[in-house]
């Protein structure tokens, strides 16, 4: 079997992509890994994105630009920006909230990086350098990681902003399937961690209209298809191998994992908060398909599939699949109600909540067809390759071509 992919890593060689899309990456990284994943991905594909800025969300935003600051640092990505976004509380049950606080357990990881030393662009205010690249580059790609709480900071603090050329990819809601793939709606942590702003970006914001937020494009990857999606068995396995042999992406990506693992609480701060001779991983197995370990899977990757998503439809020639072999879309009228479910609106269907915007939503895998698993294989395969594949900065040629060192296939 490892033989048959190893064929399909060199046919996958060949890449003449087109102009690499602009793209402002929102991340709240360091809770999960899946964010971790879709900006390997990203780093890796310097022939498919551009990125403008990576913007920190939710919680303590300075704590998680830590993270993503040692990430870019790690594998020679330093050209990218980093900007702090708007923090929020943890509210404990029956106290009062507490300020700054809440990384996640990635950041023993990187809470010794020193970030004023990060030899890239901070901003402090992550907003409002995201409004300054929406302002230059109107048909800008937004990858939205997080909870949607910048977005809604940005329509406030900049309401003259015009944002109906952007590009907005998304994973949030769930459609007709929940968690682990489970058989009925039930609200999804990126939209019930800040209902208001997810009225906002849904069009369903009746006592704050103003909210509202219109986009010339608005792709989402619900959990019906992005809580599907871990990483395994052989696959996995040449992902060790890349690691073993010096790809720098894929290494940092792991490391991380490791330390993501043996760190039980989202509270924790050094690696003294951690227990570093654990061999299981404490983190929550619950939302995933199966239980995961860094020594033979991957988490659930719900983050990877909008990032795959805007890489397949937006960059042509970039050497992925087309999106129509991955997934199926539906383009529907998606409001979000009081009890922060994703629903078809009142307007479109005679039910439901009122108000909603159009949204293309991938709501099933493309079926089986000679292929295991179908389009969520392919998927699979077209994240696993790129990572292999493009490794970091070093990798291109002077005609902005992937350069690729084999050695890992020894």
């Amino acid at each position: 079997m490892l033989a048959l992919l190893f064929g399909a890593i060199l046919t996958h060689r060949v890449v003449s992509a087109g102009a690499p899309v602009k793209v402002i990456v929102d991340t709240d990284i360091g809770r999960d890994m899946d964010d971790s994943w879709a900006l390997a991905f990203m780093l890796g594909r310097q022939d498919v994105f551009d990125i403008q800025l990576i913007l920190t969300a939710t919680f303590d935003t300075l704590g998680k630009a830590k993270i993503v600051a040692k990430n870019l640092d790690a594998v020679s990505r330093t050209d990218v920006a980093v900007g702090i976004g708007v923090p929020t509380p943890y509210n404990p049950p029956g106290q009062p909230p507490v300020q700054h606080c809440r990384v996640g357990p990635m950041y023993p990881w990187a809470s010794s990086y020193n970030l004023s030393a990060y030899p890239g662009k901070l901003y402090e205010d992550g907003v409002a350098q995201m409004a300054s690249v929406i302002a230059k580059i109107p048909d800008v790609l937004i990858l939205e990681l997080a909870p949607l709480t910048n977005i809604l900071s940005l329509h406030r603090r900049f309401p003259l902003l015009d944002t109906t050329r952007v590009r907005f990819y998304a994973m949030g809601g769930a459609i007709r399937k929940g968690y682990k793939n489970r058989p009925f709606l039930e609200p999804e942590y990126n939209i019930f961690s800040d209902l208001a702003a997810a009225e906002a970006v849904f069009n369903s914001s009746h006592d704050h209209s103003e909210d509202n937020i219109q986009w010339a494009e608005f792709v989402d990857a619900p959990l019906d298809t992005s809580g599907t999606i871990q990483v395994y068995g052989d696959e996995y396995n040449l992902l060790l191998s890349a690691e073993k042999n010096g790809n720098q992406i894929v290494h940092t990506l792991l490391n991380a994992y490791r330390i993501w693992c043996k760190c039980p609480t989202n509270f924790a701060i050094t690696l003294s908060d951690c227990d570093l001779t654990y061999t299981g991983c404490f983190q929550n197995h619950s939302i995933a398909l199966q239980a995961f370990s860094p020594l033979n899977s991957s988490t659930n990757l719900f983050d990877v599939q909008p990032t795959i998503m805007a890489a397949a439809a937006l960059v042509p020639g970039s050497g992925l699949p087309a999106l129509g072999d991955m997934l199926v879309l539906e383009y529907l009228t998606i409001a979000v109600d009081a009890f922060s479910l994703t629903v078809p609106s009142y307007s479109a269907f005679g039910i439901g909540f009122k108000g909603g915007t159009r949204v293309s939503v991938a709501t099933s895998w493309v079926p089986p067809a000679g292929v295991k698993d179908g389009g969520l294989s392919i998927f699979k395969w077209a994240l696993v390759s790129s990572l292999i594949l493009h490794d970091s900065a070093g990798t291109l040629d002077q005609h902005n071509h992937p350069v690729y060192n084999n050695t890992f296939l020894v």
